[in-house]
């Protein structure tokens, strides 16, 4: 096996749609990989991930905390929360 540069710590691996960037958590972000250049990327903060998807148009939605709802970020790196838990549910 080889290491990929730039993804020290990473975990939680996720593909882009096509195939050309791995996403991965690691140092408080969710960063991507692109498997050409083997440049690194961050996509959005995330304090402490839980998991993220790529659509087919390139948007990302991510748990990025244990307490908060999902993130979607789009292509253009918009970001914006897409649900919020219901606090009154769980107490």
């Amino acid at each position: 096996t080889t290491a990929l540069p730039g993804t020290d710590g990473g975990v939680l691996p996720f593909w882009s749609p096509d195939g050309d960037r791995i996403g991965f958590a690691a140092g408080g972000m969710l960063r991507a990989l692109d498997t050409g250049t083997l440049a690194v990327s961050d996509l959005l903060a995330a304090e402490s991930p839980r998991g993220a998807s790529w659509t087919a148009d390139g948007t990302l939605v991510a748990a990025t905390s244990a307490e908060g709802g999902l993130t979607l970020r789009t292509p253009a790196g918009e970001t914006r929360a897409l649900t919020t838990p219901d606090r009154a549910a769980g107490e």
